[in-house]
């Protein structure tokens, strides 16, 4: 008779699991369908920002494909440029012919509205869609298994009331916290914004201000840069400091 040999199976270990406890929020409860006690788990947009890093760099263009009093739908696309230690770790050659399909463009879709939306939040539709739509890209660009807290809206919250023994005024509560601080971090000091930040805030003044939006493409033209994402961080910033400045009417 054959001797059986029990092999211990591999161990394999993923970004996710060394992700900073700082980006992931825990919520415990009771599972009302199996009767036991869980932990689900959120991951806040510096989370995703994280995991982005790892993988390369990274890019984000956002745009409005529909725009009411109502409603807000944004589009996100993420373009990455794996690192070498990205494609060494997952074993992949640069002169991998399918090494270009990693360079296609991650896009994702976002809605924010009324229906969706907590009345606190009415007010930051805008940001609120354009955040929910650059986490859930970048969740998935990453490969992220944990839902963001920024991509979350009211039908999410009454979903996981149901299946949990969790309310929905105090997901309600914590979620609005959680995007309110994400949107907060964009009026922070230029100094300390990041360069994508200061991206966002470029384009948005695009939107908003036509003067912003025409000084803003001849300054493209000027530095031979077809998008804002081409241009160096210097210039990102320079351009992000005359266009607050443009939109303020200094």
């Amino acid at each position: 008779m054959a001797e059986s040999k029990s092999k211990s199976e591999p161990k394999f270990t993923d970004a996710k699991d060394n992700i900073p406890p700082e980006f992931i929020i825990e919520l415990p409860f009771f599972d009302k369908k199996t009767q036991t006690n869980k932990v689900q788990k959120l991951i806040r947009f510096g989370g995703l920002q994280y995991l982005m890093d790892l993988k390369g760099e990274y890019r984000v263009q956002t745009q409005t494909t529909r725009s009411t009093s109502e409603e807000i739908r944004y589009e996100a696309k993420v373009f990455v440029i794996p690192s070498d230690a990205y494609l060494a770790e997952k074993g992949i050659s640069k002169d991998n012919p399918c090494l270009s399909l990693l360079l296609e463009p991650v896009i994702m879709h976002a809605i924010a509205s009324k229906e969706n939306t907590s009345p606190m939040m009415y007010k930051f539709l805008d940001s609120l869609g354009e955040t929910r739509a650059v986490a859930r890209a970048f969740r998935i660009a990453s490969g992220c298994p944990y839902t963001a807290v920024d991509e979350l809206d009211k039908r999410d919250l009454r979903q996981m009331a149901e299946e949990t023994d969790i309310s929905v005024e105090s997901l309600e509560d914590m979620i609005n916290k959680e995007q309110m601080a994400t949107i907060a971090k964009k009026n922070v000091p230029v100094g300390a914004m990041s360069r994508n930040d200061m991206i966002i805030h470029i384009k948005n003044a695009m939107k908003r201000h036509k003067g912003v939006n025409e000084f803003v493409k001849k300054y493209l033209d000027d530095h031979n840069a077809m998008i804002v994402e081409n241009l160096s961080d210097a210039d990102v910033k320079d351009l992000h400091d005359k266009s607050v400045k443009l939109e303020g009417g200094a």
